[in-house]
């Protein structure tokens, strides 16, 4: 390729990811996105299949791991918005995928990919085993939780307002796309070349991220716009907090998601069961559900991109959480798995335009020197409710039989899918609840 022709496609490349900053941070996001999705499929499947199948405590043990995941969500992220504001974006990016990389290297040991010296065959004892898988997520997303506000932060340091939209775009496609392909490939990997190797990628793809952060420059107005401020920490998060209750859009949309996050935690914990149980299929389909839901938030977000802002992104935002709640009960009432493969599939076009409404409207309501505070006092509000219902779920699914059913009105219940039913009322009550909120607002 001639230099000329070199630096037309570079040219078109930045055109179309809007500017060379964000094609640099979305390419980084790729293959770590991936690697995400790849990882937590697999340690379910892993846990499910080799760690402890048939166990009693199984939901339970399955709902601890999402929790490990979601607790710091809640516990750190508030503190971590206010040293994100603090701090500078791309360096705090940079230590924090330097530090899961290595985090989760811990993990090939714990797998067996070494025999480790003092155990009976090499082996960790399973109490060990899941006490260190447990620890390597908690810790890996409190990395996370600093990694995610500043990266919503420089979005808008590197982004034109009037992009933000097609950024966010962007960023869905990242998220689908791994959706479609981690989950798939989870169950074949596992089981084809052995669980070392998802880590192993996971920890690479972090290095990767790294390396392209640090072609990242934003502007040096960007830069001189840091906050430098050494008050108090808990005034600069309570100063997040009046904003979030002060503001009639972000606190709608706080409120509004809690409700719905009360709910889908829930299924996070039993679609697994809901898949062997529910529609008699094998554990080894599980990864096809969430493919089925990246295919989805692909069209989804194709269709979104361009509509939400000439729809409106209050109206898009309240109406798309309404038709999620609405198929995930018809995705209850399925009993053979291609049907529930449809559902689960239609059931991502709506959450990608909801995520695609999202983000624009939180950063066009928010100041630029509160967006640190408001993203750790949104988040740790979704993830309370979230980490309730996955609690709730997974204490409920290990002392309930999944042979317990009951008739109403000669239709037949079992316990996965009323709690799933659950569900989706609790995300239609969040979208009526913005809708009455946001009547009015015309963002």
């Amino acid at each position: 390729m001639s230099t000329e022709t070199r630096f037309s496609f570079l040219t078109k490349a930045e055109h179309l990811f809007i500017n060379r900053n964000f094609l640099l941070l979305w390419s980084g996001q790729v293959l770590s996105t991936f690697g995400d999705f790849l990882f937590g499929t697999t340690l379910i499947l892993w846990m499910v299949t080799f760690i402890a199948p048939g166990r009693s405590w199984l939901p339970l043990a399955v709902s601890a791991l999402i929790l490990a995941q979601s607790l710091p969500r809640f516990l750190i992220q508030p503190l971590a918005g206010v040293f994100v504001d603090r701090w500078d974006k791309r360096r705090t990016m940079l230590w924090m995928d330097a530090i899961r990389a290595i985090l989760i290297s811990f993990l090939l040991f714990a797998s067996g990919i070494l025999p480790i010296p003092f155990f009976p065959g090499g082996h960790l004892p399973l109490i060990w085993l899941l006490a260190i898988i447990y620890g390597v997520v908690f810790v890996a997303s409190v990395c996370t939780q600093f990694f995610a506000p500043a990266q919503f932060a420089l979005i808008s340091d590197i982004v034109a307002e009037s992009e933000l939209a097609r950024a966010s775009g962007w960023n869905l496609v990242v998220t689908n796309l791994a959706m479609i392909l981690g989950p798939a490939l989870a169950s074949p990997l596992l089981l084809g070349i052995g669980v070392s190797w998802t880590f192993g990628f996971n920890a690479f793809s972090f290095i990767v991220s790294f390396l392209t952060m640090l072609l990242v420059h934003p502007s040096r107005e960007a830069g001189n716009a840091q906050t430098h401020s050494k008050g108090h920490i808990w005034l600069e998060f309570w100063e997040g907090l009046q904003f979030v209750s002060r503001n009639t859009v972000v606190r709608t949309l706080t409120i509004s998601l809690m409700i719905a996050m009360s709910g889908l935690g829930a299924l996070n914990v039993l679609d697994v069961f809901f898949l062997t149980q529910n529609l008699h299929a094998p554990t080894v389909l599980y990864g096809f559900l969430s493919t089925a839901f990246g295919v989805g938030s692909i069209v989804g977000t194709a269709l979104a991109s361009p509509l939400v802002p000439r729809f409106g992104f209050t109206r898009a935002f309240w109406s798309s959480m309404i038709a999620v709640g609405a198929l995930i009960l018809v995705f209850a009432r399925m009993t053979n798995f291609l049907s529930a493969l449809i559902v689960f599939g239609l059931l991502g076009i709506p959450n990608a335009a909801n995520n695609v409404a999202l983000e624009p409207l939180m950063l066009q309501t928010t100041p630029r020197n509160l967006a640190g505070r408001v993203f750790a006092v949104l988040t740790p509000a979704w993830t309370l409710a979230y980490v309730v219902s996955v609690t709730l779920a997974g204490y409920a699914g290990s002392l309930v039989s999944w042979h317990v059913h009951m008739v109403i009105l000669g239709i037949t219940f079992g316990p996965i899918d009323t709690i799933l039913i659950g569900t989706g009322l609790l995300v239609i009550v969040g979208g009526v609840f913005a809708m009455v909120s946001l009547r009015g607002i015309t963002q």
